[in-house]
């Protein structure tokens, strides 16, 4: 049965539901063009998707992002994102920090780690950028990523080694941040739909876009990342779906009393200790339930080979708060429950900027702040126009067990 193209026509296409995805939504629905948001999940954000675990022990389920988040401190990024989210990006109390690998805290931002990761990166495309020549395919990814991460750092970022300008983030936590986002682009006159894009075709002078389903839509422009999971085809006159391999990842909600927290660290990345990664504070709106006062949640991101027993499990937990230094030494916690995350990291990375008339790639490489600071230097408007700024406490803007339908939500 041939095809059908879908009647409805759309101005702009934006593939993918992370912050920077969101943002240019709600930017070209401002605009009066039509916008057609797309995602393969059904949960929105990317790599920033919020869930619900259900905590049996009281009444309210606990909301949480699914990853630990940081924005690093690039030129204008906060202020694009206020005004995007519409809520106050405020300074951390408790500045992200890293632990290295003799187990000592460090600052995230520091000038010897900032020169280390300079030679890193320019010894990374070096060697995978003469891989790629000599045909390696799997080196492409590996030099794209080191060769654009090492020009956001040479671009934004070499001034720290003057001094490192404060880290910031939402007011009331990233799930509150991601669902505003989601919110004001539909608000807007964004529309979303549940869809996998397999491929991206000119048709006349819009380009036709198709789905897992079979299902076609005709648009003007196409706007994604460059993890799009897309490579152009054999006879280069479009794009199809490119391989992907699946990133596993548990992360695990634990809570600890006030009284037994040493220090309330907002973000600790964690250098090469298997199983973990990084852990996050879980910031909130302030407590409706009285039952909440006093606890603090934290997010222990942790990557096992296969899937860990109960001590196994425990134990890296009580690793993970131990080496970042967030609980007394013995103090007891509270395991609320964890979600099985299924990142699939694409083969293929697509080139940064406009690959055709109409489609236009960004990238991030896992750096929100590196993808918005390039996106205002090279694409967005002088003066962007956002919805107006929602009232600060917008209970609508927090997520609710009905709104989520994502990765199973499970006690361990």
């Amino acid at each position: 049965m041939p095809d059908k193209i879908a009647q409805e026509r759309w101005d702009d296409l934006v593939v993918g539901t992370s912050p920077l995805m969101l943002m240019l939504a709600q930017l070209l629905a401002v605009e009066g063009r039509r916008v057609l948001i797309v995602d393969r999940d059904a949960v929105r954000g990317g790599a920033w998707q919020t869930a619900i675990i259900k905590d049996d022990s009281k009444r309210s389920d606990v909301a949480t992002e699914i990853a630990c988040h940081v924005i690093e401190a690039f030129p204008g990024v906060y202020e694009c994102l206020e005004a995007a989210a519409g809520v106050p990006f405020e300074t951390l109390r408790e500045q992200p920090m890293r632990v290295g690998r003799n187990g000592r805290l460090l600052p995230y931002f520091n000038r010897p780690l900032l020169l280390l990761a300079a030679l890193r990166m320019t010894a990374g495309v070096a060697v995978h950028g003469l891989k790629t020549v000599l045909g390696r395919r799997s080196a492409r990814n590996e030099y794209l990523n080191n060769r654009i991460k090492l020009a956001n750092l040479l671009r934004f970022q070499i001034g720290y080694l003057r001094g490192c300008p404060k880290m910031r983030g939402p007011r009331f936590g990233y799930v509150d941040f991601l669902t505003r986002l989601y919110e004001r682009a539909i608000r807007a006159g964004a529309d979303f739909e549940r869809r996998e894009v397999t491929a991206i075709h000119r048709d006349g002078n819009r380009w036709r876009v198709t789905d897992s389903e079979r299902r076609t839509l005709l648009v003007s422009a196409v706007h994604a990342t460059t993890s799009v999971g897309l490579r152009p085809d054999q006879a280069g006159t479009g794009w199809v779906a490119a391989k992907a391999r699946p990133d596993l990842r548990l992360a695990v909600v634990v809570e600890l009393a006030e009284a037994d927290i040493l220090t309330h660290q907002c973000y600790v990345g964690i250098w090469r200790r298997w199983p973990l990664r990084r852990v996050s504070r879980v910031d909130t709106m302030p407590p409706v339930d009285k039952s909440e006062a006093g606890i603090k949640r934290f997010l222990v991101e942790l990557q096992f080979e296969r899937r860990a027993n109960k001590r196994e499990l425990n134990s890296a937990l009580e690793e993970a708060l131990d080496l970042t230094a967030i609980r007394r030494p013995g103090a007891p916690f509270r395991q609320i429950g964890a979600v099985e995350c299924v990142a699939m990291q694409n083969i293929d990375l697509l080139p940064e900027g406009e690959l055709a008339d109409g489609v236009i790639t960004y990238h991030t490489s896992g750096n929100l702040a590196a993808g918005i600071a390039n996106w205002l230097r090279n694409r967005a408007p002088r003066s962007p126009r956002w919805l107006p700024p929602d009232m600060p406490l917008a209970e609508s803007s927090l997520a609710t067990p009905e709104d989520v339908d994502g990765p199973a939500n499970h006690l361990v």
